[in-house]
C-alpha cells in the first residue's frame, strides 16, 4: 500500500476511534467516519467493507498491542512475590493500557455486543486466561489445570469488565474501584490457591 493510501486508511481508523470513544458504538457508521476523515464514503469503501470491518481492524490492532502488555503474569508465577502486590500490578497494568489506548473500553464493548466481533473478544480473554492459568499452576503446582483456568477466567473477566466500565467515572471513584478490585482478587486467590 502506498504512503498516501496508508495515511488515508490510518486517518479513517483514527476518526472511527474518536467517534467510538466520544459517542459510542451506536454513533459509528461509515458515513460519519468518512465525514470526520474529510473523505467521500466511496474512499472509505476502498479500504473497508463496512463498519464491522472498520471495528474488526481496530480490534485486531488492539489485540496485537495487548499481546505484549502483561509483565505482571511473570510476577504471579513467582511464589516469592506477595499475592497482593501481584494483583495490584495486574490491575494497574491493564489500567495503564486503558489510559494509553482510550478506545479499549469501547472496543471491548463492541466486541461483546456484536456477533461479528465476538470471536476477537473470546480470543483476547482466552489469551489472558491461558497466561494467567499457567502462572497460577507455576505458583501452586498442586493446582489442577481446569481449576486454574476457572480461577484465571474469573480474574481476567473481573479486571476487564470492572476497569472498562470505570473509564467514565471520576478519578476518585476510579481509584476506589481499582483498590476494591485488588482486594477482591487478592482475597479470592488467598482462598482459591492451595497452600504451597
Amino acid at each position: 500500500m502506498q504512503e498516501r493510501a496508508q495515511r488515508t486508511r490510518r486517518t479513517l481508523l483514527d476518526r472511527a476511534t474518536e467517534l467510538l470513544i466520544e459517542q459510542g458504538l451506536e454513533a459509528l457508521n461509515t458515513n460519519r467516519v468518512a465525514e470526520l476523515a474529510e473523505v467521500r464514503v466511496a474512499t472509505l469503501y476502498r479500504y473497508f467493507d463496512d463498519k464491522y470491518d472498520v471495528l474488526r481492524t481496530l480490534a485486531e490492532e488492539y489485540l496485537e498491542a495487548e499481546a505484549g502488555w502483561s509483565t505482571s503474569l511473570t510476577d504471579l508465577a513467582d511464589p516469592e512475590q506477595p499475592l497482593g502486590q501481584v494483583c495490584e500490578h495486574m490491575i494497574e497494568e491493564y489500567w495503564q493500557a486503558l489510559r494509553r489506548y482510550p478506545a479499549i473500553g469501547a472496543l471491548r464493548t463492541a466486541m461483546r455486543a456484536l456477533p461479528e466481533l465476538r470471536d476477537l473478544e473470546t480470543q483476547s480473554i482466552e489469551r489472558w486466561e491461558h497466561a494467567t492459568a499457567t502462572a497460577l499452576v507455576t505458583r501452586a503446582p498442586t493446582l489442577v489445570r481446569a481449576d486454574a483456568r476457572a480461577i484465571a477466567r474469573l480474574i481476567v473477566e473481573s479486571i476487564c469488565n470492572t476497569l472498562d466500565r470505570s473509564l467514565t467515572l471520576s478519578a476518585r471513584e476510579q481509584r476506589r474501584r481499582r483498590r476494591a478490585l485488588t482486594q477482591m482478587i487478592n482475597a479470592y486467590l488467598e482462598t482459591a490457591l492451595p497452600p504451597s
